[in-house]
């Protein structure tokens, strides 16, 4: 039996069985699967709660596009901030340069 198969877990959302496990982010990291359910449960029931004539398909859908935008915009603020530190870093290194010139 392949290996990987067994790391795959059987979890509860929104009532349903299912079978994840979570995918290695590099060769060390591997986000724990209990905190991507409770991420996921915890949206579909926000919008559960908000939307309770919604079906369970329309939740589920709703909760992905909001943790979509989230990692979006997690992922814009990530290069704005590497982006601001580079600026910061090259200020630094000219103000050094300058330094050591005088």
């Amino acid at each position: 039996m392949d290996n990987k198969n067994n790391d795959f877990k059987e979890y509860e959302v929104l009532g349903l069985k299912v079978r994840y496990r979570s995918e290695n982010l590099d060769s060390n990291e591997r986000v724990d699967a209990q905190d991507v359910i409770n991420l996921a449960n915890k949206e579909m029931n926000a919008i559960k709660t908000a939307s309770p004539n919604l079906s369970r398909e329309e939740w589920a859908i709703l909760a992905a596009l909001k943790l979509a935008q989230d990692y979006i915009a997690i992922k814009q603020e990530y290069k704005k901030s590497l982006e601001k530190m580079d600026l910061v870093s090259s200020d630094v290194l000219k103000t050094i340069e300058e330094i050591k010139l005088h």
